[in-house]
Protein backbone atom coordinates (compact mmCIF):
# COMPACT_ATOMS: atom_id res chain seq x y z
CA UNK A 1 0.00 0.00 0.00
CA UNK A 2 1.27 3.22 -0.79
CA UNK A 3 1.39 5.86 1.97
CA UNK A 4 -0.51 8.99 2.22
CA UNK A 5 -2.48 11.10 3.90
CA UNK A 6 -6.30 9.99 4.25
CA UNK A 7 -9.18 12.29 2.72
CA UNK A 8 -10.02 13.06 6.18
CA UNK A 9 -6.75 14.99 6.82
CA UNK A 10 -7.26 17.68 3.93
CA UNK A 11 -10.85 18.16 4.79
CA UNK A 12 -9.12 20.29 8.15
CA UNK A 13 -8.85 23.43 8.04
CA UNK A 14 -5.51 25.36 7.28
CA UNK A 15 -5.10 25.96 10.89
CA UNK A 16 -5.25 22.40 12.22
CA UNK A 17 -3.40 21.44 9.29
CA UNK A 18 -0.57 23.80 10.76
CA UNK A 19 -0.53 22.58 14.30
CA UNK A 20 -0.35 19.03 13.18
CA UNK A 21 2.59 19.99 10.41
CA UNK A 22 4.03 21.96 13.53
CA UNK A 23 3.62 19.22 15.97
CA UNK A 24 5.56 17.26 13.85
CA UNK A 25 8.21 19.29 12.76
CA UNK A 26 8.82 19.38 16.69
CA UNK A 27 8.95 16.11 17.13
CA UNK A 28 10.77 14.73 14.00
CA UNK A 29 13.85 16.95 15.17
CA UNK A 30 13.77 16.95 18.62
CA UNK A 31 14.73 12.98 17.35
CA UNK A 32 16.36 13.82 14.65
CA UNK A 33 19.26 10.98 15.80
CA UNK A 34 16.82 8.25 16.42
CA UNK A 35 14.00 8.75 13.99
CA UNK A 36 12.17 5.35 15.72
CA UNK A 37 12.17 7.32 19.00
CA UNK A 38 9.57 9.60 17.70
CA UNK A 39 5.63 9.34 19.09
CA UNK A 40 2.55 9.47 17.63
CA UNK A 41 1.24 10.20 21.61
CA UNK A 42 3.03 13.07 21.40
CA UNK A 43 2.85 14.78 18.15
CA UNK A 44 -1.12 14.28 19.01
CA UNK A 45 -1.04 15.60 22.40
CA UNK A 46 0.81 18.62 20.74
CA UNK A 47 -1.34 19.42 18.14
CA UNK A 48 -4.38 19.07 20.03
CA UNK A 49 -5.96 16.06 18.92
CA UNK A 50 -6.72 12.29 20.17
CA UNK A 51 -4.68 9.56 18.84
CA UNK A 52 -7.28 8.29 17.27
CA UNK A 53 -8.16 11.08 15.33
CA UNK A 54 -4.43 10.91 14.16
CA UNK A 55 -5.07 7.91 12.31
CA UNK A 56 -8.11 8.99 10.68
CA UNK A 57 -6.00 11.60 8.65
CA UNK A 58 -2.94 9.68 8.25
CA UNK A 59 -1.83 5.76 8.50
CA UNK A 60 0.87 5.89 10.85
CA UNK A 61 4.03 7.80 11.88
CA UNK A 62 5.48 6.82 8.56
CA UNK A 63 2.91 8.49 6.39
CA UNK A 64 2.97 11.69 8.07
CA UNK A 65 6.92 12.30 7.93
CA UNK A 66 6.73 11.32 3.94
CA UNK A 67 3.92 13.67 3.50
CA UNK A 68 5.95 16.77 4.89
CA UNK A 69 8.98 15.36 2.74
CA UNK A 70 6.90 15.38 -0.55
CA UNK A 71 6.49 19.07 0.70
CA UNK A 72 9.63 19.48 0.90
CA UNK A 73 10.54 17.95 -2.48
CA UNK A 74 7.63 19.21 -4.29
CA UNK A 75 9.14 22.66 -3.09
CA UNK A 76 12.39 21.96 -5.03
CA UNK A 77 10.63 20.35 -7.70
CA UNK A 78 8.42 23.73 -8.42
CA UNK A 79 11.40 25.92 -7.68
CA UNK A 80 13.98 23.93 -10.50
CA UNK A 81 11.63 22.51 -13.43
CA UNK A 82 10.94 24.27 -16.26
CA UNK A 83 8.25 23.09 -18.55
CA UNK A 84 9.87 23.68 -21.69
CA UNK A 85 13.68 21.91 -20.82
CA UNK A 86 14.17 18.74 -21.48
CA UNK A 87 14.56 16.38 -19.02
CA UNK A 88 18.56 16.17 -18.28
CA UNK A 89 18.06 20.09 -18.05
CA UNK A 90 15.68 20.19 -15.21
CA UNK A 91 17.84 16.87 -13.25
CA UNK A 92 21.02 19.27 -13.81
CA UNK A 93 19.44 22.27 -12.28
CA UNK A 94 18.09 19.79 -9.49
CA UNK A 95 21.53 18.61 -9.03
CA UNK A 96 23.09 22.12 -8.35
CA UNK A 97 20.85 23.23 -5.75
CA UNK A 98 20.63 19.96 -3.69
CA UNK A 99 23.47 20.48 -1.76
CA UNK A 100 22.35 24.26 -1.70
CA UNK A 101 18.90 24.02 -0.44
CA UNK A 102 18.79 27.68 -0.27
CA UNK A 103 15.25 27.71 -0.51
CA UNK A 104 14.46 25.75 2.11
CA UNK A 105 13.90 26.32 5.57
CA UNK A 106 15.91 25.43 8.35
CA UNK A 107 13.54 23.11 9.69
CA UNK A 108 13.18 21.31 6.07
CA UNK A 109 16.61 20.82 5.80
CA UNK A 110 17.16 19.76 9.17
CA UNK A 111 13.84 17.25 8.01
CA UNK A 112 15.07 16.36 4.78
CA UNK A 113 18.41 15.23 6.10
CA UNK A 114 16.76 12.85 8.48
CA UNK A 115 15.40 11.40 5.17
CA UNK A 116 18.75 11.24 3.68
CA UNK A 117 21.51 10.45 6.69
CA UNK A 118 19.46 8.49 9.50
CA UNK A 119 16.77 5.74 8.32
CA UNK A 120 17.56 3.14 5.33
CA UNK A 121 13.73 1.92 6.08
CA UNK A 122 11.85 5.39 6.02
CA UNK A 123 14.55 6.18 2.78
CA UNK A 124 13.61 3.27 0.67
CA UNK A 125 9.78 3.74 0.75
CA UNK A 126 9.79 7.59 0.25
CA UNK A 127 11.92 6.50 -2.93
CA UNK A 128 10.44 3.35 -4.11
CA UNK A 129 7.14 4.34 -2.90
CA UNK A 130 6.53 7.91 -2.66
CA UNK A 131 8.61 9.46 -5.31
CA UNK A 132 7.62 6.70 -7.75
CA UNK A 133 4.04 7.60 -7.03
CA UNK A 134 4.50 11.33 -7.25
CA UNK A 135 7.20 11.99 -9.84
CA UNK A 136 7.32 9.32 -11.83
CA UNK A 137 4.35 9.97 -14.16
CA UNK A 138 5.57 13.33 -14.50
CA UNK A 139 8.70 12.35 -15.33
CA UNK A 140 7.74 9.49 -18.41
CA UNK A 141 5.45 12.38 -19.95
CA UNK A 142 8.61 14.68 -20.14
CA UNK A 143 10.57 11.98 -21.60
CA UNK A 144 7.57 11.17 -24.20
CA UNK A 145 7.60 14.73 -25.20
CA UNK A 146 11.71 14.68 -25.46
CA UNK A 147 10.91 11.94 -28.10
CA UNK A 148 8.18 13.94 -30.05
CA UNK A 149 11.02 16.05 -30.24
CA UNK A 150 13.73 13.82 -31.44
CA UNK A 151 16.24 13.98 -28.87
CA UNK A 152 16.25 10.34 -27.40
CA UNK A 153 17.55 7.03 -29.11
CA UNK A 154 14.49 4.90 -30.45
CA UNK A 155 15.89 2.16 -28.29
CA UNK A 156 15.24 3.39 -25.08
CA UNK A 157 12.50 2.58 -22.64
CA UNK A 158 10.80 5.53 -21.60
CA UNK A 159 9.24 3.62 -18.26
CA UNK A 160 12.19 2.18 -17.31
CA UNK A 161 14.12 5.03 -17.73
CA UNK A 162 12.02 7.42 -15.85
CA UNK A 163 11.82 4.74 -13.39
CA UNK A 164 15.82 5.38 -12.94
CA UNK A 165 15.74 9.26 -12.85
CA UNK A 166 13.06 8.74 -10.46
CA UNK A 167 15.22 6.78 -8.13
CA UNK A 168 18.58 8.12 -8.98
CA UNK A 169 19.00 10.27 -5.75
CA UNK A 170 18.30 7.16 -3.53
CA UNK A 171 21.53 5.73 -5.72
CA UNK A 172 23.77 9.02 -5.71
CA UNK A 173 23.21 8.62 -1.37
CA UNK A 174 23.79 5.48 -1.22
CA UNK A 175 27.14 5.78 -2.85
CA UNK A 176 28.14 8.80 -0.81
CA UNK A 177 27.59 6.79 2.37
CA UNK A 178 29.26 3.81 0.96
CA UNK A 179 32.42 5.98 -0.01
CA UNK A 180 31.88 8.51 3.25
CA UNK A 181 31.90 11.60 0.87
CA UNK A 182 30.73 14.70 2.91
CA UNK A 183 32.22 17.50 1.16
CA UNK A 184 28.99 19.45 -0.47
CA UNK A 185 31.62 20.10 -3.70
CA UNK A 186 32.85 16.81 -4.35
CA UNK A 187 28.74 15.10 -4.20
CA UNK A 188 27.67 18.25 -6.41
CA UNK A 189 30.42 17.13 -9.15
CA UNK A 190 29.65 13.22 -8.43
CA UNK A 191 25.59 13.93 -8.70
CA UNK A 192 25.94 15.94 -12.00
CA UNK A 193 28.57 13.52 -13.26
CA UNK A 194 26.19 10.94 -12.52
CA UNK A 195 23.49 12.38 -14.04
CA UNK A 196 25.50 13.41 -16.93
CA UNK A 197 26.34 9.66 -17.69
CA UNK A 198 22.37 8.52 -18.07
CA UNK A 199 21.73 10.88 -20.06
CA UNK A 200 24.38 10.25 -22.57
CA UNK A 201 22.81 6.65 -23.22
CA UNK A 202 19.68 7.86 -23.63
CA UNK A 203 19.42 11.43 -25.75
CA UNK A 204 20.91 11.48 -29.04
CA UNK A 205 23.17 14.20 -28.46
CA UNK A 206 24.81 13.30 -24.95
CA UNK A 207 25.90 17.23 -24.59
CA UNK A 208 21.92 17.80 -25.40
CA UNK A 209 20.90 21.43 -23.15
Amino acid sequence: MVLMPKVNFYKLDNDKKGKIIDAAYTEFLEHKHNYKKASVKRISKAADISIGSFYEYFYDKDDLFLYLIKKIISKKHDHVFIEDNTLKENFLRLAKISEDDSLLENKERELLNILLYDNEDIKRKFYFNYAIDNFMELNTEKLYKDKEKGLIHDFVDLEFASFLFTTIEYNIIRYFELKNITDHGERQKIAENFIELIFKGIYKDGNVK
